[in-house]
């Protein structure tokens, strides 16, 4: 299931569009159903899942053999891993580390992917979601990088998160979007020759 809706999308765009009227920097908001494929959380999981399991029911059902309960082991590591694939069990397993590790990874390559670092300044500005995680990571090229990125953009980021958890992803980034608006109207203003340099619209994976 996407994180936004048709209507999000274009309310996005349309608070994007706003924001470079002020600003030159460039903001680009981008989705993704999730950051990495997790196989080795899936295996281990599937691993454990399987000899807990087998063992438990072997007290239960004791006259199997050693085929039957290797067979066995088998077909509930297989189930383990298919299920551990659902992304409320999988945001479960996943440490918190591992999930921003691999969130920021994804940002990177997005980053470079939409040419968000291509613009005559260098100030470009990705918002990544990521869904399974709900994690988000916002870039700043070197262009605007020095001047706003201090923390982090903790605070953007903590708001969006909130949003996401709460069931209202678009609203998050609208105000966030409104927010950095502000900021980079005063930090990086909007120039006589200025051109729009990326797609306003949401990027989705």
């Amino acid at each position: 299931m996407a994180i936004f809706s048709e209507q999000d999308k274009q309310r996005i765009e349309a608070r994007v569009a706003a924001a470079e009227q002020k600003t030159a920097s460039e903001i680009v908001v981008a989705t993704v159903p999730r950051s990495d494929a997790y196989r080795d959380v899936r295996v281990f999981f599937a691993l454990v899942f399987a000899l807990g399991s087998s063992a438990g029911l072997h007290l239960w059902m004791w006259w199997l053999d050693v085929g039957e309960l290797l067979a066995l082991q088998l077909v509930l590591g297989l189930l383990g891993y298919f299920a551990s694939g659902q992304a409320t069990l999988l945001r479960l397993l996943l440490s918190r580390q591992r999930a921003s590790s691999a969130v920021q990874r994804e940002a990177e390559v997005r980053f470079l992917e939409h040419a968000v670092f291509d613009t005559k300044a260098r100030n470009g500005v990705l918002i990544l979601l990521s869904e399974l995680e709900h994690g988000v990571t916002i870039l700043g090229d070197r262009g605007i990088h020095s001047r706003l990125q201090g923390a982090g953009w903790e605070a953007h980021v903590t708001t969006i998160v909130s949003a996401i958890r709460a069931g209202k992803p678009a609203e998050g980034v609208a105000q966030v979007i409104d927010a950095l608006a502000l900021v980079l109207a005063e930090q990086d203003p909007i120039q006589r020759d200025d051109a729009n340099e990326l797609p306003d619209g949401v990027r989705e994976h």
